[in-house]
């Protein structure tokens, strides 16, 4: 199932943006504390990689371009999400950490990813065309992926079942944009993509 029968709205509005971006970013936050609380039972569970890593950021990028008509107007609704979503993460965090305001110094990485998302989302937008070009964009993203994935994986084969769930999930949203395609292209993007993935994580592991 792709990204836009994922998400039943024809389009996604600002207003539903906005909506998006606080759920995001008040549940990450809430997630990264309860990880920083350190409860053994949810302490190193997978769903703490959505609050540093990129794989649902990702994600979340793709159902937004996905549900929009223009490239521009990708552009701005994505950057308009990270610019809401991110901050909230850490101003939900400010209450439990023990540097108060000043957990938001681990937010400067994050504004720099936010700037760069206003480029990226317009150039993303052409995923939606479905044609070579399509491929050779998707793979930045899935390049991305496999990195991320490796690093998932490399934990889980340690301790399993640690971020079996992180590692599911990218298997998962790597599938639906193979499945977008169709045809030849459809063969060849997952091709590409499994290298990617296998390749990768080969590297990490054994260097």
């Amino acid at each position: 199932m792709y990204l836009s029968k994922i998400i039943k709205a024809k389009e996604l509005s600002y207003k539903h943006i906005i909506i998006f971006a606080i759920i995001c970013g008040v549940l990450c936050g809430a997630i990264l504390d309860v990880e920083f609380l350190k409860i053994p039972a949810i302490q190193y569970n997978s769903l703490f990689n959505i609050g540093v890593c990129f794989e649902f950021w990702i994600f979340a990028t793709m159902v937004i371009i996905s549900r929009t008509k223009k490239p521009l107007e990708a552009a701005i609704k994505v950057f308009l999400f990270f610019l809401i979503s991110q901050p909230l993460v850490y101003l939900v965090k400010v209450p439990f950490d023990a540097r108060g305001w000043g957990t938001f110094v681990d937010y400067s990485g994050w504004f720099i990813w936010t700037l760069l998302t206003f480029p990226g989302a317009f150039i993303a937008w052409f995923t939606n065309k479905k044609n070579n070009v399509s491929i050779a964009i998707f793979m930045v993203a899935i390049l991305f992926l496999s990195y991320e994935f490796a690093q998932h994986f490399n934990v889980m084969i340690s301790h399993f079942p640690f971020q079996i769930l992180a590692c599911a999930f990218i298997l998962f949203q790597i599938g639906c944009y193979v499945m977008s395609f169709k045809g030849k292209r459809r063969i060849v993007f997952g091709i590409l993509c499994a290298l990617s993935i296998v390749a990768i994580t080969v590297l990490f592991i054994f260097n």
